[in-house]
Formats: C-alpha cells, sequence, structure tokens
C-alpha cells in the first residue's frame, strides 16, 4: 500500500504503465510545466525506520516529478538479548514503471537490550550480587555497607553437655580445673577481583602480580588474606589491568587495620584508588 504520494495519479494502485502513468508537475521555481509529464523510470530511496515506510522516486528523465512512501512490513528474524543485537526485516512492495510490482527486503540490526539487575544482595561476607531478571546474569560488587564482625563477637556453640557419673568436686587445696572454650571462627574475605572473568597470579622475588585482562576492574580482599601471602614471600602488591598498574607495599596496608578489614584496589582505564576499610589511601600507591 502507498501513501503520501503528492502528485501520483495512478501510482500506488497497481494500474501504472510506463506509457500510460502520467503526473502533473510544478518544479520547485513554480513554473509551470506546460503539458503532462509522463514517468520513465523510477528510483528506490531510503527506508524511514521510524515510520517504517520506503520511498520510491519517479522520474522523468532526471527529474524527480513524484515521491511516493510505501508501507513496509517488520519482521523479526532473531530477538534482541541483554548483550547481543537483534535483527529483523523491513518488506515493502511498491508500483514499478514497467507495470509490474516489486518488493525490497532490508535486514537492519536492533540495539542489544541491556542487562535488567535486580537488587543488591549481600552475602555477608565483603560482598554483594545482584541478577539480570532477564537473563540471570549475576554482578558482584564489593559491599560498602559490610562490617567484619570482631574475634570474640561471634564464639562457636558449645558441644551439648553430657552427664557424668564421676565425681568431679575438686578435693581440699587442689585447683579447680577450668572448661576449654569452643574456638572461636573469624570470617576472612578472600581475595577476589571484580569486573572481569579471569585473571592471572603469580608470586615472583617477593612480588604479587595480579594480571586482569580489562580496561577497568576491582581487586579487592581481607588484610588476612594478605598476611597469607606476606607468609609466603611476599613483600609488595602488584595490580596490572590494561591500562592502569599500581603497586602497594603489603606491609603498609596490613597496618591500617585488623585482619577482617577490607581493602579495595580499583583502575578505572588509566585512573587507581585504593580504600581500607571504606576509608580512601590512594597515597599509599605507587603508580
Amino acid at each position: 500500500m502507498a501513501y503520501g504520494g503528492e502528485g501520483a495519479n495512478n501510482l500506488g494502485n497497481g494500474k501504472n504503465k510506463k506509457s500510460e502513468s502520467v503526473i502533473h508537475y510544478t518544479d520547485p521555481n513554480n513554473r509551470s510545466d506546460p503539458g503532462n509529464v509522463t514517468i520513465d523510470s523510477e528510483e528506490v530511496g531510503e527506508w524511514n525506520i521510524e515510520n517504517k515506510t520506503l520511498e520510491v522516486k519517479y522520474k522523468k528523465g532526471n527529474k524527480v516529478v513524484s515521491r511516493v512512501n510505501y508501507a513496509g512490513k517488520w519482521t523479526v528474524t532473531r530477538e534482541a538479548t541483554c548483550t547481543e543485537e537483534g535483527k529483523g526485516t523491513y518488506t515493502a512492495t511498491y508500483d514499478s514503471v514497467d507495470g509490474t510490482q516489486k518488493t525490497v527486503t532490508n535486514e537492519v540490526g536492533s540495539p542489544a537490550l541491556g542487562h535488567a539487575f535486580g537488587e543488591w544482595v549481600p552475602d555477608g561476607a565483603g560482598h554483594k550480587t545482584r541478577t539480570c531478571t532477564r537473563c540471570n546474569e549475576k554482578e558482584k560488587a564489593v559491599d560498602e555497607n559490610y562490617v567484619a564482625p570482631k574475634p570474640g563477637e561471634e564464639p562457636a556453640e558449645k558441644p551439648d553437655e553430657k552427664p557424668s557419673d564421676t565425681d568431679n568436686t575438686p578435693s581440699e587445696g587442689s585447683t579447680p580445673e577450668t572448661d576449654s572454650t569452643a574456638e572461636e571462627t573469624v570470617s576472612y574475605a578472600p581475595l577476589c577481583v571484580v569486573g572481569a572473568p579471569a585473571y592471572e597470579q603469580t608470586v615472583k622475588d617477593g612480588r604479587v602480580l595480579i594480571a586482569v585482562p580489562a580496561q577497568s576492574a576491582s581487586l579487592t580482599g581481607s588484610l588476612h588474606a594478605l598476611k597469607e601471602l606476606k607468609a609466603k614471600g611476599a613483600e609488595v602488591l602488584v595490580f596490572r589491568t590494561q591500562l592502569c598498574e599500581s603497586t602497594v607495599s603489603i606491609d603498609t596496608l596490613l597496618a591500617q587495620g585488623a585482619e577482617t578489614t577490607i581493602f579495595t584496589l580499583t583502575h578505572t582505564k588509566e585512573a587507581a584508588s585504593l580504600t581500607v576499610g571504606g576509608a580512601d589511601h590512594t597515597d599509599l600507591l605507587n603508580k
């Protein structure tokens, strides 16, 4: 179906023929062209994606004497996902000057939808995750509201005490034995990289190198995790991304808080920043 064909007599209804299609033409300068103009060619123009129409120009010689917009049909050939673009085709049928109807098809892409993440859910160990409601992709980040428990705040449960037939009453002059307490457990956040699917860690000559194949990423964990690296001979922590490399002394980091304290070393393209326990310590970095 054609519409918007200003000045067209028989276009868009399947009746046009090269020898019979006549258009009354007035040029852009408003000079009347005597007599009628016979169409002798057409030119398929551009798709109007917004209106889903195809413009066809009808000519007499090199002059465009009419423009007709033919309604097109949009067909999805591949649905867009969160990370991949979709594809579809526009199809329109127009009247040709040779008396036939011709069909034009144009394949175009539609943009990826992007993730639709839900609410952040803390894991209770210094991080939080959220899940895409469309594809279930998970995103992990440092939980800035996390406060690590202090040793002794959450003692382990004692085993059930069983009655004993033995008289444990201490004799005169003896020192009563004290009950042994259950060993306290403390949760330490391990080292992890946020913002990249993989990373490489090497320890050599007292340097711990964590290399990430991304322009932006964060290295985070507890100071206890750094203490374990120091016990293996590491003295310096090196974090390397594609556009930035920063180093920091492990001893300097350990002096900033308790073993449960969380540190985060972030690279955003060429910029680096460091927080320890939520406080900014970027000045400790060597870049």
